[in-house]
């Protein structure tokens, strides 16, 4: 239950144990437990921690295309996979594995494993997709040094049929990688995609080569000094096009080069290179599909100065082939988005470029093989019809775009909406000028346009959703009038009922923060939902029973104001005040922390009503970079002369937190205070991730300064 792409968060939360003789268990996890949305992690307590334990390997046959052997349960068994690649495989929970992460009174098996052995930095992109909607299977990386595993990365959606994808935001340097499979319930096959920036079927990097251009291109730059010494530069990829080599520290870059595929303009692949250097380099240049390379040479002693080549290589798609369907398409003035299928022999690589500038490619500008290109069209103020072009490989795909007026404008509403999980139908209604033309399309399977698909003028566009058999929430798009409108489905909650107790909060002209209980079943999902821009929501969503809250932003409109927030489907009225009080700190007040995070609060008749102040988190799992807005007040307080003493609320957001902020007011524009430690924190909200810490655990004291507003 590892929420996706959250980096070093794995090792706060799970204590790692190798244990050198093997227990055996029965496999994979045999019971369901609340799984966490996608961009959390673990919910855990401060009583059970987790931990990783071995287990005896039983012998599964399990087929793969990247050669797995069975049994592969062990990091000594596991089966080799590549980069780039694809893996097969059918796993169970009934499956032995020999890894298994305990969160307590539950246990999830590693039953697949495959080892990656790097020659050179990768940043990897692991994909797990199966056929089995009613299983659900998770992903993991990890390393292995002894007896010790080192998690990298985990995914783990909350749901059956749901695809797992690791996507690391940085290159992991040389060495051997393990990715496990697990399956959390039920059994399916399931197909693993491997792939990484510059690793292709042809080509790949080690730490003194690199590969350009969707890895075509292998370059590598090897120097000599005056006085003899000599080596091979070490290669840092930064795009698909471009890396850079050092050749004595790391923090020095010597050559950069840039290799790109002008195909599409005279025929050839070019190659650029720049240096900060006078030793000798020899800069190698080989095209991996056809053997062809090409070398330039720095002389010794000489400030580098290699020219531009622009007819380097001159075979653009040794024996491919690449086309695109449609190869046109039309589109109203309102413009709207398109796609391209592109049909390309395997291995074969192409780019996509949009040969107008009312043409942007949003999705494929590069690929190799089979593929797609996602356009956009941007709206035709002009009253000529125009056409564009989009070039793959060297194929062309030819646009035209309807006359438009400069007077069109278009408006849609609702742009977005919240339906059920049943089928059911909508609206939406757009608003041009006479003779202004717009179109409507879905960008997702589940939306369907069943009238007003394209129009001129006012009109109104149908649509119809499908049912949402699964739990979860989901969102889709569509484009109508080149405005985008968004649907957000619930998921299927069979038998649920929701009790909401707060039904009104009232505010003074100051804001604050709010809290309510939400009860329901375990397996209901729901959501919270700010129907006014000054009230925002800070719990989004859950599932079962649990807590939301919401900020009010203070009200200097001068008059009082009501909105309210949907909550688990019941409303909540709240009432804000107009601005109002004469006392000496009144109003609003700005500031920054020590740690240079930001303070606001608001007194009003002699009473500090708000007050919000942001923390950066450095509990294990979060980062240095994290921040949250953790001080927030029980209740107004009262000034006692110049001074203040507050307590903090413990939000759903933050547990079991105690601290007090004590401060003053030195002059009548002044603020000052400072927070004590925070203790006994059990969980903390930081953006989409949790952190964990059982009694005891501290946050650092702080202080601040602010200034009337």
């Amino acid at each position: 239950m590892l929420a996706p792409h959250v980096r070093g968060a794995i090792l706060s939360l799970f204590v790692i144990t190798a244990i050198p003789v093997l227990e055996a268990h029965a496999g994979g996890e045999a019971q369901p437990i609340r799984r966490i949305p996608v961009g959390a992690v673990i919910r855990s307590t401060p009583e059970t921690g987790g931990r990783i334990v071995a287990r005896e390997a039983a012998i599964a046959t399990v087929e793969a295309t990247c050669g797995e052997v069975e049994p592969n349960e062990q990091p000594s068994q596991a089966s080799p996979a590549s980069v780039p690649g694809e893996c097969s495989g059918n796993v169970s929970a009934n499956d032995a594995s020999s890894i298994e992460i305990d969160y307590g009174s539950f246990n999830d098996g590693l039953e697949d494993l495959f080892v990656l052995n790097l020659a050179g930095p990768a940043q990897l992109k692991i994909e797990l997709t199966y056929s089995s909607p009613s299983a659900d299977l998770d992903l993991f990386l990890f390393t292995v040094s002894g007896n010790t595993i080192h998690f990298i990365d985990g995914s783990a959606t909350d749901g059956s049929g749901k695809p797992e994808m690791i996507s690391l935001p940085v290159a992991e340097p040389p060495g051997t990688y393990y990715i496990g499979v697990s399956s959390f319930s039920g059994s399916s096959p399931y197909t693993l995609k491997i792939s990484a920036p510059g690793y292709s079927d042809s080509c790949t990097p080690t730490a003194t080569s690199v590969c350009l251009n969707n890895g075509r291109f292998r370059v590598t730059a090897d120097w000599q000094t005056s006085d003899g010494q000599s080596g091979s530069g070490r290669a840092v990829l930064l795009t698909h096009e471009t890396a850079y080599f050092w050749f004595f520290s790391e923090t020095n870059v010597e050559v950069v080069v840039k290799l790109l595929d002008a195909c599409g303009y005279n025929g050839y692949f070019w190659v650029f290179s720049a240096g900060l250097t006078n030793v000798r380099v020899v800069l190698t240049v080989t095209d991996t599909l056809t053997g062809a390379t090409k070398s330039y040479t720095n002389p010794l002693g000489t400030n580098y100065a290699i020219p531009p080549d622009v007819t380097a290589f001159s075979t653009c798609n040794p024996g491919c082939s690449v086309s695109v369907s449609p190869t046109s398409q039309q589109f109203s003035a309102s413009g709207g988005t398109g796609s391209l299928t592109v049909t390309a022999g395997n291995g074969c690589p192409w780019n996509a470029t949009s040969n107008s500038s009312w043409l942007t490619i949003n999705s494929g500008s590069s690929g190799s093989g089979n593929g797609s290109v996602g356009y956009t069209v941007a709206a035709n103020a002009t009253t000529s019809q125009r056409t564009g072009t989009i070039t793959v490989g060297t194929s062309t795909a030819t646009i035209t775009q309807a006359a438009g007026s400069s007077a069109c404008t278009y408006t849609v509403t609702p742009t977005s909406q919240q339906v059920g999980a049943a089928a059911g139908s909508g609206g939406v209604t757009v608003t041009a000028q006479s003779g202004c033309s717009w179109n409507a399309a879905s960008n997702v399977s589940w939306l369907t346009i069943t009238s007003g698909a394209s129009g001129s003028g006012n009109g109104n566009v149908g649509y119809s959703h499908a049912e949402n058999t699964g739990t979860s929430s989901r969102s889709g798009t569509m484009t109508i009038a080149g405005k985008t409108v968004t649907i957000t489905q619930l998921g299927a909650q069979p038998n649920c009922t929701f009790a909401v107790p707060l039904t009104s909060k009232s505010f003074t002209w100051c804001g604050g923060d709010a809290s309510t209980t939400v009860t329901t079943q375990s397996d209901c999902s729901w959501t919270s939902k700010s129907n006014a821009p000054w009230i925002t929501e800070v719990i989004l969503s859950d599932k079962g029973t649990g807590s939301a809250s919401f900020s009010v932003a203070a009200n200097t409109s001068g008059s009082s104001r009501q909105g309210t927030v949907t909550i688990a489907g019941q409303t909540v009225t709240v009432t804000q005040a107009a601005q109002s009080g004469g006392g000496s700190h009144d109003g609003l007040w700005s500031g920054m922390t020590d740690g240079n995070r930001p303070v606001e609060a608001c007194v009003a008749s002699d009473q500090l009503q708000m007050l919000r102040i942001t923390v950066r988190l450095t509990l294990p799992g979060l980062g240095s970079s994290c921040t949250t807005k953790i001080v927030r007040l029980n209740s107004p307080v009262s000034l006692s002369g110049n001074d203040y003493a507050a307590g903090v609320s413990a939000y759903p957001e933050i547990s079991n937190v105690f601290t007090t902020v004590n401060g003053s007011f030195p002059s009548a524009t002044t603020m000052s205070g400072s927070w004590g430690s925070f203790s006994d924190a059990w969980y903390i909200f930081c953006g989409s991730s949790i952190a964990f810490g059982t009694g005891g655990t501290t946050l650092a004291a702080g202080s601040f300064t602010a200034t009337k507003q």
